[in-house]
This record gives C-alpha cells, structure tokens and sequence, in this order.
C-alpha cells in the first residue's frame, strides 16, 4: 500500500472509482458504497485503530473529503490524520470494494498500526482471502503478499532482523526469506 500524503486529501466527485495508485481517492470511493460495505469498512477501521470511534464521507463542493470522529467526540479532518490511519483505510477500501485486484502486495503491514492491533489487522486481511466470504458475496479472492520483519505476520519460521514475505490465500499461507533484488545482479 502507498504511502501518500495525499490520501488525507480531498478527492473529486469524478475520481476512478477504484483505488488510485497513489491512493488519492477513497473519499469517492467511500462515497459510493452501500451503506453495508461503507458500515463494515468503518467497524474494521475502528478495530484497527485506538481512539477512532468512526468516520464520515463528507460532501465539499466539487469533491469529497473524510472527517474522523474520536472516542471522545472530537472530529479530525483526514489530512490531519496519522499515516498509518489512511493507510488502513486504503488497505480496507481496497479489500472490501469491487472490483477487488487479484493481487495485494503490502510491504510491512505493522508499520502505522498500533502494535496490539497488528494481530487484527493480520485477521482482516486472513479472511480477505478466504473463500466464499459470509459477508461481501462474489467478491473475488485475492492473494495478499506481505513484505515484513515483523515475526507476528510470517511465523512459525521468521530470523530476527530478516526480511520475510508471507502470501496469504485461502486456507493456505506460504512463508519464505525476501530476495535481496541485488543478489541478482552478484553485487
């Protein structure tokens, strides 16, 4: 997932209505969902992230913006919000809506999430590539490929300070050292 500093941004009333690479606009896409998917979208988010009590899709002229609401009532515009908030919505938004890709890769999940929350995220994205899904019928299965040093997400065989990439899809979840990209050129 993208980090991007424009994914607190507003986004236009006109944007793509799947997740933009720089992740620009889930505002839009946020917009358009039924109230169902927008409503799991939140509960997810909220487990992930301590002190959020939820969020709204605003109306702002030729665009949409998010607002987050905190546990103690305060409202916090989304550009104002941490980087490792939207880039939990991002990775929500691109799990839950359709078209959903074939292919997720996450480069170190843990990095924004608070670390008590790291198991659900982890969940959240176990169950995105389980089949048949209770919830979001029909929506496509994808394969989640995780870069992480983190020993959480690629146990039971993780060496300390190696990367590891672990791909998640369906009942089945792969684990193996990362590729150092330089190894093939023998530098």
């Amino acid at each position: 997932m993208p980090d991007s500093p424009l994914a607190g941004e507003p986004s236009e009333r006109i944007a793509a209505s799947v997740l933009a690479p720089d992740a620009s606009n889930p505002p839009t896409i946020l917009a358009d969902l039924p109230g169902p998917v927008l409503g799991g979208i939140r509960a997810d988010l909220v487990s992930l992230i301590p002190g959020l009590a939820g969020f709204d899709v605003v109306p702002d002229e030729d665009s949409f913006r998010i607002d987050f609401k905190l546990s103690g009532g305060e409202r916090l515009p989304a550009r104002l919000a941490s980087d490792g908030t939207l880039r939990a919505l991002a990775l929500l938004v691109v799990l839950r809506v359709e078209p959903r890709p074939s292919i997720v890769g996450v480069e170190e999940p843990e990095n924004g999430i608070y670390s008590g929350r790291l198991r659900t995220l982890l969940s959240l994205l176990r169950e995105a590539t389980a089949s048949g899904d209770q919830e979001l019928p029909g929506l496509a299965v994808p394969v989640i490929q995780l870069l992480t040093h983190q020993p959480l997400a690629c146990r039971p065989r993780c060496v300390p300070g190696q990367p590891r990439t672990s791909t998640l899809h369906g009942s089945r979840a792969t684990r193996r050292p990362a590729r150092d990209p330089r190894a093939q050129w023998g530098s």
